[in-house]
């Protein structure tokens, strides 16, 4: 698997969860496992929170392809409570940013850690029976594989897999990347990398992988339509037969009420009652937070758990809650909303105008 997030080692949203749980799953079912993922500066801060250690095993690796004199070294490390291998890409240059999807150049640092990743795999020669690669970052290591490497013995019986979780973020760039990358100037047409005038590694991905797999059956509609397929919905279409949705899991052992340490009272099916005593413990341990929001039980409250932005549909939430909202005004009860504040201000600008009163308390959020 390729991944620009994975827990613990470095998390900005949901793709570190997948990536921190999936691989987990599967060797339980008897397959082997290996991550490649960026050397983020939050991955040596984290290795003291969770402890996990990292190795160094190779330095100065060059990288085939890429117009560029930058090498990487090549770390190595375990995910917690597994046997999945981690591999980490790093270079001092691309990944030195305090934030997962911050650097000098975003295209350029995509298009390294794609081909780093693959030469990762030929400095170790292990040959995967099925190469994963998951959102934009990673959009190129189907198209290096399906071209430069298509008559390479050593990917020769290796299928590809590509993962959107969400469509919204595409990485589209100027074609002038095409030359940084290497890659040959036949795939800018409108079936390959073009995309109005510049390329799109979200589209290489999608139409150079085997399979491509998104996070719902019902997100795999939706984005083959006009209205959610943010442009791409004829290539998805193009791609229906090879196209599936798989719901996103749980890990259940880092998230268990039973033995959560982050929770004041531990429960399972067997006492459900002790969910309520911490809620009470919560009440009368936790004073107001600094924007006046208290945890009360008795409150009626509408929460949402999820990553809100511009490229969210948000307005489909938007009907049932205005009404929801509306039903517990007019039956003489305060309705109070919570959602954790979020850089992009699209969808409180939404929620304001939709008439639900904006109150974030954060805080209160995660405790419940």
């Amino acid at each position: 698997m390729i991944a620009y997030e994975v827990y613990p080692f470095a998390k900005v949203g949901g793709l570190a969860d997948v990536l921190g749980a999936l691989p987990k799953a599967i060797e339980k079912s008897g397959a082997k496992v290996t991550i490649f993922m960026p050397l983020h500066k939050v991955v040596l801060k984290n290795s003291q929170k969770f402890g996990y250690q990292l190795s160094e095993i190779a330095q100065s690796i060059p990288v085939e392809n890429v117009q560029t004199k930058e090498t990487f070294d090549l770390y190595r490390s375990q995910l917690p409570s597994s046997s999945v291998t981690v591999y980490f890409i790093a270079n001092d240059y691309y990944f030195s940013a305090e934030n997962v999807y911050e650097g000098p150049d975003l295209a350029e640092q995509a298009i390294f850690f794609s081909a780093a990743s693959i030469q990762a795999m030929r400095h170790l020669s292990e040959q995967f029976d099925v190469v994963h690669a998951h959102d934009w970052q990673t959009g190129l290591v189907p198209v290096y594989l399906k071209t430069l490497y298509r008559v390479d013995p050593f990917f020769s019986r290796t299928a590809i897999v590509f993962t959107i979780h969400n469509l919204g973020y595409q990485g589209i760039f100027s074609p002038n990347y095409m030359k940084f990358a290497g890659l040959p100037g036949y795939l800018f047409n409108i079936d390959g990398l073009e995309f109005y005038g510049k390329i799109n590694f979200l589209k290489g991905g999608i139409l150079f992988s085997d399979i491509v797999t998104t996070v719902s059956p019902t997100y795999a509609q939706e984005i083959q339509t006009e209205e959610y397929g943010e442009k791409l919905d004829g290539v998805l279409r193009l791609r229906s037969e090879d196209l599936y949705g798989i719901l996103n899991g749980i890990d259940y052992e880092e998230f268990n009420p039973a033995t959560d340490r982050r929770i004041y009272v531990n429960y399972d099916i067997n006492n459900i009652e002790k969910k309520y005593e911490q809620e009470d413990v919560a009440e009368r341990t936790e004073p107001p937070n600094e924007r006046g929001c208290s945890v009360d039980r008795h409150d009626k409250q509408i929460g949402r758990s999820e990553r809100v932005g511009p490229h969210r549909k948000d307005r489909r939430l938007f009907v049932p809650l205005r009404s929801a909202v509306r039903r517990a005004r007019y039956g003489g009860e305060e309705v109070r909303r919570d959602v954790p504040t979020a850089p992009e201000k699209v969808p409180e600008q939404s929620f304001q105008q939709h008439e639900v009163r904006r109150r974030t308390c954060a805080e209160d959020l995660r405790r419940l």
